[in-house]
């Protein structure tokens, strides 16, 4: 199930996305939902506010929504890099049960034969294996490293903070 953030971080992040008007901006959580976006985002791509709630993400929307897929000139690419990241997303959290459950509505849709016409190629490896070796080389940089608030002893266990 999905979690939304605080309507206090909503708002902040609204405000963010409005700032970059008359730029298109969008920010997505996770699992590819779409949290916020302004409204240069609704007008030129699409207003995800129109979107029934469990379609509000940009998996789902990069390879359903005809419009889309025909706005971009070179989508196949952008689809690849995507499909790449989400594959790294969901090496590294394998027991993340909302991204299982959004898998599983991927693969039963029929409308999505377009992800399965396109296999993971040499490139998406590298770039999914460089992706989790970066992730796991900044937790780990964030464990190890004495920092200010450690130096007056306000965080302890050595547990890496969130991002």
């Amino acid at each position: 199930m999905r979690e939304y953030p605080p309507a206090e971080e909503l708002s902040r992040l609204q405000r963010l996305v409005d700032a970059m008007m008359p730029n298109v901006s969008v920010i997505h959580d996770g699992c590819f939902d779409f949290v916020v976006w302004n409204e240069a985002f609704a007008r030129v791509r699409t207003d995800p506010g129109v979107l029934r709630p469990e379609r509000r993400n940009l998996l789902w929307w990069m390879f359903t929504v005809e419009r889309n897929r025909a706005m971009m000139r070179r989508w196949e690419p952008a689809a690849r890099a995507v499909l790449s990241q989400f594959r790294a997303i969901v090496g590294s959290r394998p027991d993340d049960q909302r991204l299982e459950l959004f898998q599983l509505r991927l693969v039963e849709n029929p409308d999505l034969l377009l992800v399965a016409q396109l296999p993971a190629t040499e490139q998406d490896h590298r770039r999914i294996m460089g992706q989790l070796a970066g992730h796991r080389s900044q937790a780990w940089s964030r464990a190890t490293e004495p920092n200010a608030a450690e130096a007056d002893g306000t965080r302890s266990h050595g547990v890496p903070e969130r991002p």
